[in-house]
């Protein structure tokens, strides 16, 4: 299976993490859309809505443009199953896209009393507004999962679901926030992994 991710691969802040959530043994290829272009020359983001967050190979968070970005995965030959690294709405239906498998999962749960959104970015905030029709009362807060000791917004106590919509959260983010919140927390990273478990 190929890892794809629109930053730079190998990305080791994520892929071992989810193979162990899938919990078999299986081949691993990685790629990423900017392997091959220096930082200089990345496509920056036309609007907030264009914007796009992903991690470089030192760690460092980089935004980028989701028109490009869409470009690239539409050019891109796919000679396996291929998972794109990203919750993003693309609607190509040569990947295994995260965020088909995060929306019929979040279906499968709500509605919600009320929920959560965390997305990287601030920039992003009006486009976790895709999942409001799940609740009544839809909160969206960010913050990096590429800072080193994250500030967990304080708001976040207050919801009944909390739900990480970047497949870059880490499990420890999920541990960090049940620290300050009673409700339940899921990241991308873990749907997509136990769903992976179903077809691996």
């Amino acid at each position: 299976m190929t890892f794809l991710t629109i930053g730079q691969s190998p990305r080791d802040d994520l892929v071992p993490e989810l193979v162990q959530i899938v919990g078999k043994r299986f081949e691993v290829n990685e790629i990423g859309l900017l392997d091959t272009i220096e930082e200089r020359n990345i496509p920056k983001p036309l609007s907030e809505r264009d914007l796009l967050v992903s991690r470089l190979l030192d760690g460092r968070e980089v935004e980028l443009s989701e028109s490009w970005v869409r470009e690239q995965l539409l050019a891109f030959e796919v000679k396996e199953p291929t998972l794109l690294l990203c919750t993003s709405e693309f609607g190509i239906a040569k990947y295994i896209e995260p965020y088909r498998v995060i929306k019929s999962f979040l279906s499968s749960q709500g509605p919600f009393e009320s929920l959560a959104v965390v997305v990287p970015e601030k920039k992003q905030e009006s486009l976790a507004q895709r999942w409001k029709g799940l609740s009544t009362r839809l909160e969206v807060f960010s913050f990096s999962p590429y800072e080193g000791s994250p500030s967990i917004p304080s708001g976040l106590s207050d919801s009944k679901y909390i739900y990480l919509d970047c497949m870059g959260y880490r499990l420890e983010h999920e541990s960090m926030i049940h620290e300050v919140a009673s409700g339940t927390v899921v990241s991308a990273r873990r749907i997509v992994g136990e769903f992976l478990r179903t077809i691996v």
